[in-house]
Order: C-alpha cells, then structure tokens, then sequence
C-alpha cells in the first residue's frame, strides 16, 4: 500500500484540515476578529502565534508521520511547533520595536 492510501496519512491530512479551518475561522470572521483585535489585542496576538505554533507542529507530523522511536518523533514536532511560533518575531523586527501595541499597528 503506497502511503498517499494509508490510513494514518488519511486521518493526519484530516487532521490538518480541520486544524486549519478551526484556527483560521475567527480572523475570517471579520467581526469576531475586529471584536478580539479592538478589546483583547494581547489574546489575539497569543493566539495568532499560537496558531502557527500548533499548524507547524501538526504539518511537520504529516510529514515524518509515526516512527518506531516516539521521543525522536516529539522533540521533531515540539521543534518544529517552537519554529513556528518563532515566525512571528519578524512583525517586531519591522516595528523595531517589542511594544505590542507598536508591533499590532502595523
């Protein structure tokens, strides 16, 4: 059986579908994403970065999919997620700044 017809590629392609349209459902939605950007900028920018944390993670683990050595596979996606969430950095780098409030002007 090739692995495009495997189960486990199956349920993780699944899997990051429906990551992605639960994650980015309330930044589509313009007024719940005006709402929480209006009254709770900080949750939104910790969600945002959240969001891509957990999306690189569970892409990374759609790649190697399951390995014989579980640990091996865990700090590949952890590392992975932490890369993600890295990602963000550059919005403060453009602002030249690490206020939140200067970075979210943008």
């Amino acid at each position: 059986m090739t692995k495009l017809l495997s189960i486990d590629f199956i349920i993780s392609e699944v899997v990051l579908f429906v990551s992605c349209l639960c994650l980015d459902w309330p930044w589509s939605n313009q007024t719940i994403s005006a709402r929480i950007k209006h009254h709770r900028p900080r949750y939104g920018a910790v969600e945002d970065n959240l969001c891509h944390g957990f999306l690189a993670a569970v892409c990374w683990f759609v790649v190697i999919g399951w390995r014989r050595d579980f640990w091996i596979s865990l700090s590949e996606v952890c590392c992975c997620g932490m890369i993600g969430c890295a990602l963000d950095l550059d919005h403060f780098i453009q602002a030249r700044s690490f206020s939140l409030q200067t970075t979210l002007l943008l």
